[in-house]
């Protein structure tokens, strides 16, 4: 549940942040650099939980 929030708070935070800092995404409508940067997210959340199962679970515990 904490990985969705934060994934969830980045989605919100990172767009509106580059769009008023960095000149480029500024002269890019606000819905295009939602959605570009929304599903690039989505997709990292959706990939992380396989990816985490296959390479990190399956390491022994060091000790």
């Amino acid at each position: 549940m904490r990985i969705f929030l934060h994934y969830l708070a980045m989605m919100i935070i990172i767009p509106f942040y580059g769009i008023q800092v960095c000149p480029f995404l500024e002269g890019i409508s606000a819905l295009e650099v939602y959605t570009t940067i929304d599903s690039l997210l989505l997709i990292a959340l959706l990939v992380r939980k396989p990816l985490v199962a296959r390479t990190v679970d399956t390491l022994p515990l060091a000790g």
